[in-house]
């Protein structure tokens, strides 16, 4: 099997009305450039619709490395199910192409189109989820990750959290 790239940006956002708290570190880890570059897209598209800025996190880093390790070396690289998680999330495949983390925002990005910013909702026949998700106004932390997947000529996926 040929090593294909799994860009598994999991872009980890813990709501302020979870009440999570975020351990303070005395000396901050530093971020990793593609982490660095996920958040500046993720960013400078939510400041184009006035939502503020996302925070890195090294928490919901560490969470999110462990979510990414199991869906690799347990569930054959498939999307995670986060529909009992106190995460929000998105997920996006991709098919052995090098992806940056620009292209994976601007990909969910391409959504807003559908989306009906004045009851918060998707127009009829359309989905806009994930735009929803990455302009949510309760996010405050992210985290992102790459992982190489064995998968052939299967199609990929990529992941947000």
């Amino acid at each position: 099997m040929d090593p294909a790239l799994l860009l598994l940006p999991l872009l980890v956002a813990l709501s302020i009305f979870q009440g999570a708290a975020q351990p303070s570190s005395p000396i901050p880890s530093p971020m990793p450039t593609a982490a660095r570059d996920f958040l500046e897209a993720h960013n400078q598209a939510r400041a184009a619709v006035g939502v503020g800025p996302l925070k890195w996190s090294e928490m919901l880093a560490n969470a999110t490395s462990r979510l990414v390790r199991y869906q690799r070396n347990k569930m054959g690289c498939q999307f995670a199910n986060l529909s009992n998680s106190v995460y929000g999330g998105n997920q996006l495949w991709a098919s052995g192409m090098a992806v940056t983390p620009r292209m994976v925002v601007d990909h969910w990005v391409e959504e807003k189109i559908y989306y009906n910013h004045t009851d918060n909702s998707c127009v009829p026949n359309h989905q806009c989820g994930v735009y929803t998700q990455g302009r949510a106004h309760i996010r405050e932390a992210v985290c992102s990750f790459r992982l190489l997947c064995e998968m052939g000529s299967r199609d990929l996926n990529a992941n947000e959290i």
